[in-house]
């Protein structure tokens, strides 16, 4: 299946998959951090199947992918489906900390990071909310103004009959807060929101 055959597939999150995609065509061998790999049980409409579309695009274009889910299951699965992505087992918040030495050491560049690690319940949403904020924190310095996107799956907009949006909420919430306190804008908000360093 090609990369633009993945994309069409994801239903409400192809408009934020075009984006990255259009993103990290700006740059040769982009290098790609996703927190929650793909689970044995995923699809495309209902969880975007990040793993392979990323690690599809690192095969047909250059780059690399890295992957932390704490789930040795999802990881196991991850590596049997990827040929261009590093798997880890472990928590995000801890794995990113302790990469994002590394990574600055080496100089290297994380254009695309993608959070989606902590499933989020719309009935307590504190847990994940909280736990994608501590994500972000935890690579900070890795990331470059200028060249990293950041992407957090799983919100939802309501909006009035008016079409302004009156209530939002999900994984990215509390990243939202932080990126408006150091005025970094919020470039696209569907089911992913989207913002660039």
């Amino acid at each position: 299946m090609t990369l633009d055959e993945m994309i069409s597939k994801t239903d409400k999150r192809k408009a934020g998959f075009t984006l990255m995609m259009e993103h990290l065509d700006k740059f040769e061998n982009p290098f790609i951090v996703e927190t929650g790999s793909i689970r044995p049980e995923s699809t495309y409409e209902g969880d975007g199947m990040s793993t392979l579309i990323f690690d599809t695009y690192a095969n047909q274009k250059g780059g690399k992918v890295f992957s932390v889910d704490i789930d040795p299951i999802n990881s196991s699965f991850a590596r049997q489906q990827t040929t261009m992505t590093n798997v880890i087992t472990g928590d995000s918040v801890k794995t990113l900390y302790d990469m994002q030495k590394h990574w600055v050491t080496d100089d290297e560049t994380i254009h695309l990071l993608y959070l989606d690690s902590y499933d989020f319940d719309i009935k307590n949403p504190h847990p994940s909310s909280l736990h994608h904020l501590m994500e972000l924190t935890a690579v900070m310095p890795a990331l470059k103004p200028g060249y990293t996107m950041i992407v957090v799956d799983d919100n939802f907009l309501a909006s009035n009959d008016g079409g302004k949006t009156v209530f939002e909420i999900g994984k990215g919430q509390y990243v939202k807060e932080f990126m408006d306190l150091i005025n970094k804008q919020r470039i696209y908000a569907g089911y992913q929101w989207v913002w660039k360093l």
